[in-house]
């Protein structure tokens, strides 16, 4: 394929060459409306010419369909993985991939929000990127060590051990909790305390 491909981009480009050095000789003028009248002329006569003139728009529409159809395929290579079941193919969708991260991470007590991205690599193995605020004063490298593994685990159990899942996980928060304990407590303290009304002085 990749020869198909070099190919391809070769032959666009010594069209693109000809077609440029045409547009050229036009514009400046170094070409003159009887001597383009006498190429198109000849050109009309000879069908030879024409022949291989036709053969070449042929190519360039078949190019043109095939780059089309590789580009739309690495698209959707992109966005899907696909495996093989007994009964037929299928596509699992790279959102499908993140939500199950954001689901999975948000359970756990330690963290308050995460974000996720997946890229499928051309090997068929995926990349995994989570942004992660976390709480509280904890272990980091203990607690990311533990979400690699979680997510590394769940996306294999559910679509393949043999898949191949690289996690890496950015820290980009850490939400302290005893200051929304206290926050609490002062709240409650005021909440609780009784108002004694003032009766004046005595004698």
């Amino acid at each position: 394929m990749k020869l198909i491909v070099r190919l391809g981009v070769m032959f666009y480009c010594v069209v693109t060459l000809l077609l440029a050095f045409f547009l050229v000789m036009i514009a400046l003028p170094l070409m003159s409306i009887e001597e383009m009248s006498a190429i198109l002329e000849a050109i009309n006569q000879s069908v030879q010419v024409r022949l291989v003139l036709g053969l070449v728009a042929l190519i360039l529409v078949l190019k043109a369909y095939t780059f089309a159809k590789l580009i739309s395929g690495d698209q959707q290579k992109g966005k899907n993985i696909a495996f093989d079941n007994p009964e037929g193919r299928v596509y699992v969708s790279l959102v499908a991939i993140e939500d199950l991260v954001r689901r999975e991470l948000s359970s756990l007590e330690e963290v308050k929000d995460v974000r996720a991205s997946v890229i499928a690599k051309k090997s068929g193995d995926l990349y995994i990127q989570s942004r992660v605020s976390l709480n509280g004063d904890i272990n980091i490298p203990e607690l990311t060590s533990r979400l690699q593994t979680i997510i590394k685990s769940k996306i294999q159990n559910m679509i393949g051990s043999e898949l191949g899942v690289e996690v890496d996980v950015d820290v980009v928060k850490i939400v302290p909790r005893n200051k929304d304990k206290k926050v609490k407590v002062t709240e409650a303290a005021s909440e609780t305390k009784p108002n004694v009304p003032f009766e004046g002085y005595r004698a």
